[in-house]
């Protein structure tokens, strides 16, 4: 039998070596009196199991010879050890059992706060996963709107870039045109999207940029003109400019040198070429007439004008009988004299100016005054 004064149902059940139902049977039957703890559980003392199995008490108390009385005492008095000994281990069971139900609380609301946490924790990824993709997905909306609207835009340049490059003239020099291309695309880059709109800027930029060839194409009609002033004789041939060609050009652009300011009004150029070409004009009439005049005397000086003027008119004093040839002198002799000697005598007095009837007079004179008469 063990030590232990006060014993538990298994407890028991072991130092009887029953089982527990046993134990209860026995309980049942009265063989075993077990008392009540204060928590309602049932307690075996070692005299109750001994009585149980038949054993004797102690030696010393048999020796003693208690009486029943102090018996009695003394187990009320263990009995009230015992139930002290139950208040406190129930106390301290109670303890312990708050102390276990706190930490489980704890551990509860250290759980539940942890799964809180991770649930806010996957709440949170999911909703920045969400915001990212939102905002991955807004960002490439707007990169194809963007790109949408680039190439919207990319072709209403190049569409009204043609329209534009159309309104600009074939002849125009190709640098005229490169000029027209970036104005176009440089007023087209701030343009709204509109016809009306785009067609007025388009019209301005191409007028714009042909302000400075229009009005050197129209520089150049007015040196064109004023050199068409030229007399014919004065031109070239066959699309080869003359020395008079290059006179005119050459004083005409001299004449727009002066005027490099691009305000100064056309009629003011017009007016200086005009000036300017003119006196190329005038120098050439007087180089015209001084070469016509010359060509004149010439021709009054060639042979077969002056032999057959000569010959007529010696002729005609012959048949007028107002002169008469020597004895043994010839026709033909007397109009090779003459000749060389009227040659020289035109060439003294004439000028180039005169008439044919004029020089035939002065020929007339001179005969007259070689025959005397």
């Amino acid at each position: 039998m063990r030590d232990r004064e006060v014993m538990t149902m298994t407890e028991a059940a072991a130092a009887l070596g029953v089982s527990v139902p046993t134990v209860r049977q026995m309980i049942a039957r009265g063989l075993l009196s077990p008392f009540r703890t204060p928590g309602g559980h049932l307690r075996f003392t070692t005299e109750s199991l001994r009585a149980a199995k038949g054993e004797s008490a102690p030696f010393s108390e048999r020796s003693h010879g208690l009486s029943h009385t102090v018996q009695n005492r003394r187990e009320r008095v263990e009995e009230l050890g015992l139930q002290a000994q139950e208040l406190r281990a129930q106390h301290e069971l109670d303890s312990l059992r708050r102390e276990q139900e706190q930490e489980e609380a704890d551990r509860r609301a250290d759980a539940e706060a942890l799964r809180q946490e991770r649930r806010e924790d996957t709440r949170t990824r999911r909703i920045n996963r969400e915001r990212l993709t939102r905002e991955e997905d807004e960002e490439q909306k707007r990169k194809e709107a963007a790109q949408e609207s680039e190439k919207i835009r990319a072709c209403f340049i190049s569409t009204w870039l043609s329209i534009g490059l159309k309104l600009v003239p074939v002849k125009c020099p190709p640098e005229v045109r490169l000029q027209a291309i970036s104005r176009l695309k440089q007023a087209l880059s701030d343009c709204p999207h509109d016809e009306l709109q785009a067609l007025n800027v388009v019209a301005a930029a191409v007028a714009d940029t042909l302000v400075p060839w229009r009005r050197q194409q129209e520089i150049a009609r007015i040196v064109e003109d004023a050199c068409a002033a030229l007399p014919p004789q004065a031109k070239g041939f066959l699309g080869s400019p003359s020395e008079w060609d290059l006179m005119a050009q050459e004083a005409a652009f001299s004449a727009l040198s002066e005027f490099q300011d691009e305000t100064c009004s056309l009629e003011r150029i017009r007016m200086a070429v005009r000036i300017a070409v003119n006196s190329v004009i005038k120098k050439y009439e007087v180089h015209h007439q001084t070469e016509r005049q010359a060509e004149q005397k010439a021709h009054f000086l060639e042979r077969p004008f002056l032999s057959f003027e000569l010959s007529s008119y010696v002729h005609t004093l012959l048949d007028e009988e107002l002169i008469e040839l020597e004895p043994g002198e010839e026709f033909d002799d007397v109009i090779v004299g003459l000749e060389s000697r009227t040659r020289k005598y035109l060439h003294r007095n004439l000028t180039g100016r005169e008439s044919r009837e004029e020089v035939k007079k002065l020929l007339h004179e001179f005969v007259r005054a070689e025959f005397e008469l």
